[in-house]
C-alpha cells in the first residue's frame, strides 16, 4: 500500500536527518508524538502514523537531562536536570522545547511520574522521602503540594500520581519484599492488599487504580484506593500465561486496561465492561506501556538500536507495529 504523499515527505525528512526540530516543525505532518532515548537523556519526535513511522533527530535542549518521561498528550515532558537533580518541565508544544523548573519546586527527582491524563506530575526524592506534585501543566507549571512518604519503610522504586495530584502510589522494597502504598494529601500512608505488587496505575481523573500482583499472577481494580478499596479481579495466570508484569495503563475513557508481561512480551487488553481479555505479543522485552498520540497507542519497549514496538489498540483489531531504529544507530550495531 502506498503512503499518502504528505506522510512520505515527512518520513523522508526524518530519515535523511535534516537536523533540528526547527527544520522539521513546519512540515506539519502526522506524528505519534515523542519518545525518550533509552537512557532518558534525550527526546526524539516520532514522525508518521502507526505502522508507518520513523524516529527523527533529538530535540535540541539547553541543558542536560536524565530520566525523561513524556506526557500522555505529548505536549510536555518531565526530567531531572543532570547538574543538580532539579525537577524540570520541557514544553513540547513549540519548536523551542523550553526547559524550566516549575515555580516553587526544588532539587530531588530520583523517581518521576505523570498522571494518566497528564494533569499532574510528581517527583520523589530518596533523601527527604517527599513527593513534589506539579500542577498547571504545561503552560505554567508550579508546585501545588508535597506528599509525605517518610512513614513508608524500605526504598521506593516506583511511583504513580492521580490526575488531581491528591493521591500517590509508592512501590517500596524492604528485605526483597515489595509493598505498594497509597499516600493521600493529608499525609496518611496505607498498604495495598496484594502480596507482590509489580505494576500500578490510576484510572484517568479517578481515585480508582489498577494493580498487578506477581505472587498470584493476577491483576485487580481497586475502587477508591485510598478508602474502602474494593478489589475486583481482572486477570489471572490463565490470561495468556501472564505472571510477571512490567507495566499497567488505562485508556482515556477508562473502558480498557492494558497490562504488559516482562518476559514473554505479551500484552493483555481487558474490556472493563465484559472483563474479557485479548492478548497480543510484541516478541520483545515489554518494559512498559508508554502513551503515544492517538486513542490507546503505546510504546512497549525502550528506544535503542532495535526496532521500537508499538501497540495500536485504536481500532477494533488491535495490532503490534514497529518503528525502525535510526539508520546510523543500526549501522553502529552491525559493526
Amino acid at each position: 500500500m502506498r503512503l499518502p504523499s504528505l506522510i512520505c515527505l515527512v518520513l523522508l525528512a526524518a530519515s535523511t536527518g535534516t537536523g533540528s526540530l526547527e527544520a522539521q516543525s513546519y512540515l506539519m505532518g502526522p506524528s505519534l508524538g515523542f519518545t525518550p532515548d533509552n537512557s532518558g537523556t534525550a527526546i526524539r519526535p516520532i514522525i508518521g502514523v502507526p505502522g508507518a513511522s520513523l524516529l527523527a533527530d533529538r530535540l535540541q535542549l539547553d541543558t542536560a537531562i536524565r530520566g525523561a518521561l513524556v506526557s500522555p498528550k505529548q505536549d510536555y515532558a518531565i526530567a531531572a536536570r543532570t547538574e543538580d537533580a532539579q525537577f524540570v518541565v520541557i514544553d513540547l508544544r513549540t519548536g523551542s522545547a523550553t526547559v524550566q523548573p516549575p515555580n516553587g519546586s526544588h532539587a530531588g527527582a530520583d523517581l518521576m511520574a505523570i498522571s494518566p491524563a497528564g494533569r499532574s506530575a510528581a517527583a520523589y526524592a530518596h533523601d527527604s522521602k517527599t513527593i513534589q506534585v506539579i500542577g498547571n501543566l504545561p503552560a505554567a507549571p508550579e508546585l501545588v503540594r508535597e506528599l509525605d512518604a517518610t512513614q513508608i519503610p524500605g526504598r521506593a522504586i516506583s511511583i504513580a500520581i492521580s490526575d488531581d495530584g491528591s493521591l500517590a502510589l509508592v512501590r517500596s522494597v524492604e528485605e526483597d519484599r515489595a509493598v505498594l502504598w497509597v499516600i493521600n494529601s493529608a499525609g496518611a500512608s496505607l498498604p495495598i492488599a496484594v502480596d507482590q505488587p509489580s505494576a500500578a496505575a490510576f484510572f484517568p481523573n479517578s481515585a480508582n487504580a489498577i494493580v498487578a500482583d506477581d505472587a498470584s499472577g493476577s491483576s485487580y481494580m481497586f475502587l477508591d484506593v485510598a478508602n474502602a478499596a474494593t478489589r475486583i479481579p481482572l486477570t489471572s495466570p490463565a490470561t495468556g500465561g501472564m505472571r510477571l508484569f512490567s507495566s499497567a495503563a488505562v485508556s482515556d475513557d477508562g473502558r480498557r486496561v492494558f497490562l504488559a508481561e516482562v518476559n514473554s512480551g505479551n500484552v493483555a487488553i481487558v474490556d472493563m465492561e465484559t472483563l474479557q481479555s485479548t492478548v497480543l505479543s510484541c516478541h520483545c522485552q515489554a518494559t512498559g506501556l508508554y502513551r503515544l498520540k492517538g486513542s490507546s497507542v503505546f510504546r512497549l519497549n525502550e528506544t535503542s538500536r532495535e526496532p521500537m514496538m508499538v501497540l495500536d489498540a485504536s481500532t477494533s483489531e488491535p495490532r503490534i507495529v514497529l518503528v525502525p531504529p535510526r539508520a546510523s544507530e543500526a549501522a553502529e550495531a552491525q559493526q
